[in-house]
């Protein structure tokens, strides 16, 4: 069972999609790679965190957590519950977030979207 986050490629380029496997923290693990749809979904991983790794590899099943995902040019960062799980590039994207529950049931509650830029930022502190 996995929950995750997906950016949607532009112009047929995959998306680049993170899933975090919910389960026992031994055995569970995160993957990162490229989301195609076709008739069905094909993942293809490119990186994977599990058993032994020193970041976060997955949820708790029934347990609330918070994420933080920045976006910056072709740089994607994923947080859990403040800690780094994974910074990967991506390409072409077509600028639309998506979220993905596979084999379970998962809700996503108080989103909050920022636009983080420096005139933002300098904005913010005046």
């Amino acid at each position: 069972m996995y929950v995750g986050f997906c950016i949607e490629g532009r112009d047929n380029h995959p998306a680049t999609s993170i899933l975090l496997e919910v389960g026992e923290p031994q055995w569970r693990e995160s993957q990162i790679g490229k989301l195609r749809r076709y008739i069905h979904f094909h993942f293809y991983t490119l990186d994977l965190t599990g058993r032994n790794c020193a970041t976060v590899t997955g949820l708790v099943g029934g347990k609330p957590h918070k994420f933080r995902l920045w976006i910056r040019g072709g740089q994607m960062e994923l947080y859990v519950d403040d800690l780094l799980m994974q910074s990967f590039f991506f390409e072409k994207s077509s600028g639309r977030i998506g979220f993905i529950s596979q084999e379970n049931e998962a809700q996503f509650s108080n989103l909050k979207f920022h636009q983080m830029n420096v005139s933002s930022w300098e904005k913010a502190e005046k």
